[in-house]
């Protein structure tokens, strides 16, 4: 199974958890809605977090989320093929032009369109 998780942007802010709905990916799409408990081992299993459209502008949300996660102990790796052709990093880390081309393990991705 592949596991979405989706976060509001006001989440990271309070790091309260509660409104996060976790989807799984299927035929229906259909969204299910979590306890705090079990988003809490979600969260506490993952250690490295892709986000997938990451910017180097601090005025984007995708910056700001990335920076947020690393404060709070993950290790964040920016998706961003753009950035990627350029030879860019985004808060230390290297970018990726796709998930596939890490070449380590990623808990969780977080996407941003």
């Amino acid at each position: 199974r592949e596991y979405f998780l989706q976060l509001p942007f006001s989440a990271f802010f309070s790091m309260k958890w509660r409104f996060v709905t976790l989807a799984f990916s299927s035929m229906s799409r259909q969204k299910y809605q979590n306890t705090d408990d079990s988003l809490r081992r979600i969260l506490s299993k993952s250690k490295t977090v892709a986000v997938v459209g990451a910017s180097k502008n601090p005025k984007r949300a995708s910056n700001e989320i990335m920076g947020l996660l690393q404060s709070s102990g993950y290790r964040v790796i920016p998706v961003n093929p753009g950035l990627h052709n350029l030879g860019e990093s985004v808060h230390g880390e290297k970018a990726y032009a796709s998930l596939k081309d890490i070449p380590f393990p990623i808990d969780m991705v977080d996407i941003f369109r």
